[in-house]
């Protein structure tokens, strides 16, 4: 049956697909990087001059662009012709900024965990430093022509793992290579959708400080503002005159365009390291209501913690945007909490400490309540004499010691086990120590306790006790 002109274009058409799929081209793996966005401010017009790869637009005299291949393939030049605008960063993370930084002249590179790192080049000035943690859409400086550079333009370029051959690259959402598709080309004008998530000033001492009470204000008459009347550097730990004593790390970030999950993480520095405190606690809130249109003027997050033990201490924070999940905290937050003199107290007026003829008793069955019922002063030459000392309100692991003297010349000291377990956050009530003198020689006894609490036994005595034996 003789084919048809129709059926002609058919099996052309098919041909030509057939022949597609077949002939060699260039694959790459799946992207799995940030999600990048142009590097202007949202609305900007930005024309792409050298697509990856390394293609020169036409009216730049078209050709390959060696700094553009290689190991900087996934590059592109954006230039807007508006040489002032903000340069902003395509994704949050930690910046690392490096002037007069070779053929890229004014560089900044931004590290966005997982081996992923943009780069900026040609930059006119900077807006960042080295080591900020910065926003996506926040700006980085301003576009320039320094370094190996024809004219005013931005030198936009990603790495993974120091590599820029071996990935994929997409902004918007859009992959920029692969199966040779490449829809940012060259010559073509784009707008960008990048806006700041938010801003973090750490100069601004109302965006970053310690308090040892929550928070107050928050209402619509003072703009939702929080404020501590007693914000400091310094807490006090938890001792016998204070139940609880709270630590509050209170971080403020402005400018809020869209959802946000805060988190933080609590270290404590040991031998000069941070170490997470505690049982690798996590403290984390999501605001679910910040409007595209309008956003928040600020967000405030406070983590917590009761009872800390004397230290060092950092607050940890980070905040995930959306387009990335920070693994490098946004700011660290130090504080010390300062080691009180009064980690339980000695209640001296109810006969404490005591002597007496016969052994303490007590335990599970008296709540944990010790005594003795023969309780003197005086005892016969031989006998064994107990000492019955507490202290109450106990807020820290301790150990005891006891001096023993006998008209006025020492003795002997004897230390007991250290007593582990205290809680900080609740404390315990009371515990005793009851030291004895086996076959009592004659003399005026006196013995004097100690308490070491960490720090080491005071020089001053906790308490004393005497006692004749005849």
């Amino acid at each position: 049956m003789p084919r048809t002109a129709e059926g002609v274009v058919v099996v052309r058409h098919m041909l030509l697909v057939l022949a597609f799929f077949l002939l060699p081209h260039t694959t790459f793996a799946a992207y799995s990087g940030p999600g990048l966005k142009i590097p202007m401010l949202k609305g900007n017009p930005i024309r792409v001059t050298v697509e990856t790869g390394g293609e020169v637009m036409a009216e730049l005299g078209g050709g390959i662009d060696a700094a553009h291949t290689g190991n900087s393939y996934f590059s592109i030049d954006f230039d807007d012709r508006f040489s002032g605008d903000s340069v902003v960063a395509a994704a949050g993370g930690r910046a690392t900024v490096l002037p007069n930084s070779g053929g890229y002249g004014n560089l900044v590179k931004i590290d966005h965990g997982g081996g992923y790192e943009t780069r900026y080049g040609h930059l006119a000035n900077f807006s960042v430093t080295s080591g900020e943690y910065v926003f996506q859409g926040q700006k980085l400086g301003t576009i320039g022509t320094t370094g190996n550079s024809s004219g005013t333009h931005i030198h936009f370029e990603l790495k993974h793992n120091g590599n820029g051959a071996d990935g994929n690259i997409m902004l918007d959402g859009v992959q920029l290579d692969g199966l040779d598709m490449e829809l940012y080309r060259a010559g073509r004008w784009y707008i960008s959708s990048n806006e700041q998530v938010a801003t973090f000033t750490p100069t601004d001492p109302n965006a970053l400080f310690t308090c040892p009470v929550q928070p107050s204000g928050g209402s619509a008459a003072n703009g939702w503002v929080y404020t501590c009347p007693q914000a400091q550097d310094a807490l006090s730990e938890c001792d016998g005159t204070s139940l609880y004593r709270w630590s509050y790390g209170v971080l403020r970030v402005d400018n809020l365009r869209r959802n946000v999950t805060f988190r933080a993480r609590l270290y404590r520095r040991v031998n000069g390291a941070p170490t997470v405190y505690g049982n690798n606690n996590e403290w984390s809130w999501t605001n679910n209501s910040v409007k595209a249109d309008g956003g928040w003027d600020h967000a405030y997050f406070w983590p917590s913690e009761v009872c800390l033990e004397a230290g060092d201490y950092e607050w940890w924070y980070y905040v995930d945007s959306g387009d990335i999940t920070m693994d490098l905290p946004l700011v660290r937050l130090p504080f010390t909490v300062r080691p009180t003199d009064t980690p339980y107290l000695v209640n001296t007026g109810s006969g404490n400490p005591i002597s007496c003829g016969d052994p303490p008793r007590g335990g599970e069955d008296t709540n944990w309540t010790y005594t003795c019922l023969d309780r003197r002063l005086t005892y016969n030459a031989g006998q064994h004499v107990w000492t019955l000392f507490r202290i109450d309100h106990v807020y820290r692991d301790h150990r005891y010691k006891v001096s023993a003297f006998n008209n006025g010349v020492h003795q002997w000291d004897w230390t007991s086990d250290w007593v582990r377990g205290v809680s900080r956050r609740w404390g315990w009530e009371k515990t005793y120590f009851w030291p004895a003198l086996w076959n009592a020689p004659y003399g005026n006894w006196r013995f004097y306790y100690r308490v070491d609490t960490g720090n080491g036994f005071p020089t001053a005595p906790a308490a004393s006790v005497d006692f004749m034996v005849r």
